[in-house]
């Protein structure tokens, strides 16, 4: 991703979370202001609601005042039970002033009539046939012109108690009139512009207060009847428009806001191509030129006099060092290179020669054999001729004695010149090979693994004390360079022999394996030199394969294996070791890649 790209993506990511920052804070500050501008409506409906039954109750109560004045009533009232009719006086006058239902009550709270003044007319305010002295409706309770609600047939009414006024001196305690007038919820909601409704008392208590719906609050007040038991549910709604209208308009500020700074993005996004993104895609175009051709030219320097401008001074003053340093290190390389091969060849060619020394030593053994002196003396005696018979007989058997271990030991001579020939041929092979790599480039080749572990076996076998497993399976093939791979088995070999000859016992296994493997998902030859010689310790594991590392103190050297390991890198394969401990042996792990045809069997 380009620079410009992360500059930009990482300013519209600014702008994002700025408005984003922001709208959550008005959301978090403002909106609460307009959820209160709703409770504060839901309450103000409530108390106009409230209002609305209250001015109904004190409605009633004003037209009970005046009906119990009435002389009619007083007349009713004194009469006690004789004045029991159908019909109460001055109904006309009742209805006219909306009240639903008129009841008298004598002093001793006996009904004397209770009549519906509503269209149907079989409704009763009162049951039973008298009110007891602690009835709330009795006009003897303190007080005198009383209201409250009660429950009529299922329906919310507004009652209204006053006492029979009547001059004289029997006035006082004859009677109460009671006028109740239903309550018209549709009516009240016209009037007071307030919706609302009216519900049971039987679940008063045990719903919300105060329920915020998606569309509406319901604020819920239980209003209770003339016995101060819950007689109804005032539910009060009132449409949420404000949090609406809040949101709309936080909306509306975040997205201006989101624009504006979009628009101040979009200037500082060019000022910022202008100033500085320019001038880096120059600098990365010049450093892409010094990626493809190496060559570390200078950069053209402009006059900005900022940051860039002091960079690419440096980046000029760089160039100029790393190229005296290329020219240095190349010269220091060629040197090293040219040391470490030389290292590495004497090393290949030391273990090539010591079996041949080892051979030579064994040839000289044999001319130094016993036969030879009695062989000398035998035809010593014989030159001189005058020997008994029985005693040419016993020099005769001598001389035929002398002969065959003369023939046994020719054969064992020319068994050993022909070994010597062909370590001879192999150390003459190293040297056509570093000559050969020296003046081309080297071709991959098929090397017969089972072949050249038995020719490796072969050169190391001289040594005393050594007994080798070798299990390779058929036709096994490895890709690389034929040489190289036998001198990389020969270290491997005499370092298991190495290590064995290092115990106390001096005498040991060394177990040739080759499986096939797989290497960086193709198929693969693995070959596994396993010996039980003194073990390598794990701190020692890791630095094995380094130049100049030996777990042999005694000894100069560490070359071997780190040969040995960058030649196997360079025919695109492994080197591994493993060991339990000192004492435990040691496991070297060779892996590289299986010809073409074995690739092709291994699909």
């Amino acid at each position: 991703m380009r620079i410009v790209t992360k500059i930009n993506l990482t300013l519209v990511a600014a702008v994002v979370l700025a408005a984003g920052s922001n709208f959550a804070t008005m959301q978090a500050t403002v909106l609460p202001i307009f959820y209160d501008l709703e409770e504060a409506a839901s309450q103000r409906n409530q108390g106009r609601a409230e209002e609305a039954i209250a001015s109904i109750e004190s409605q009633v109560a004003q037209a009970a005042w005046l009906y119990a004045s009435f002389d009619g009533i007083a007349a009713a009232a004194r009469a006690g039970a004789s004045a029991s009719t159908a019909h109460a006086p001055k109904e006309d006058l009742l209805r006219e002033m909306g009240i639903d239902h008129v009841a008298l009550l004598d002093g001793d709270g006996r009904i004397l009539f209770d009549h519906d003044l509503g269209e149907a007319g079989n409704a009763h305010l009162l049951s039973g046939a008298s009110l007891p002295a602690a009835h709330p409706l009795r006009a003897s309770q303190p007080g005198g012109v009383r209201s409250g609600l009660m429950s009529v047939g299922g329906a919310l009414v507004a009652v209204g108690t006053a006492p029979v006024e009547t001059s004289g001196p029997a006035a006082a305690g004859i009677g109460t009139v009671l006028l109740a007038r239903s309550i018209d919820v549709s009516a009240l909601s016209a009037m007071t512009k307030v919706k609302f409704r009216l519900e049971p008392a039987s679940g008063a208590g045990t719903r919300p207060a105060f329920l915020r719906l998606p569309d509406a609050i319901e604020a819920r007040k239980t209003l209770a009847g003339v016995d101060g038991q819950p007689v109804a549910e005032l539910v009060t709604v009132t449409t949420r428009r404000n949090v609406g209208a809040g949101q709309t308009a936080i909306g509306w500020a975040s997205g201006l806001m989101l624009v504006s700074m979009l628009v101040v993005l979009a200037c500082l996004s060019v000022a910022i191509r202008l100033i500085a993104v320019r001038r880096i895609e120059r600098m990365r175009a010049h450093l892409s030129g010094v990626a493809e051709t190496g060559s570390l030219g200078p950069m053209t320097e402009d006059r900005g006099a900022d940051e860039l401008s002091d960079t690419i001074v440096s980046f000029n003053a760089m160039a100029r060092q790393l190229a005296e340093l290329r020219s240095e290190l190349r010269q220091r390389d060629y040197r090293h290179g040219a040391a470490d091969q030389a290292a590495g060849l004497l090393h290949n060619l030391r273990n090539a020669v010591s079996p041949i020394a080892a051979i030579a030593w064994a040839l000289e053994a044999r001319d130094k054999a016993n036969w030879q002196a009695t062989l000398t003396k035998v035809l010593a005696e014989l030159e001189r001729g005058d020997l008994d018979p029985a005693r040419a007989a016993k020099l005769d058997g001598l001389l035929i004695l002398c002969a065959r271990e003369a023939l046994k030991a020719g054969a064992g001579r020319q068994a050993d010149l022909r070994t010597l020939q062909a370590m001879i041929g192999h150390v003459e092979e190293i040297l056509r090979e570093q000559d050969h790599l020296s003046q081309t480039d080297r071709q991959p080749e098929a090397v017969d693994v089972a072949e050249a572990v038995a020719q490796a076996v072969r050169r190391v076998a001289h040594r005393p004390g050594l007994v080798f497993d070798i299990r390779v399976f058929e036709a096994a093939e490895v890709l690389g360079y034929r040489v190289v791979f036998d001198q990389i088995l020969d270290n491997l070999l005499v370092n298991a022999a190495q290590a064995i000859e290092a115990t106390p016992r001096g005498t040991g296994r060394i177990a040739v394996e080759a499986v096939p493997g797989l290497h960086d998902g193709l198929a693969a030859v693995e070959i596994r030199v396993i010996d039980d010689g003194d073990g390598i310790a794990a701190g020692d594991v890791a630095g094995l394969f380094a130049n100049g590392f030996s777990t042999r103190r005694e000894r100069s050297g560490g070359l071997g294996l780190h040969w040995c390991a960058n030649a196997v890198n360079a025919m695109g394969g492994s080197l591994s070791a493993q060991s339990s401990g000192p004492g435990e042996g040691a496991t070297l792990r060779l892996v590289l890649p299986a010809t073409n045809a074995q690739q092709r069997i291994a699909a």
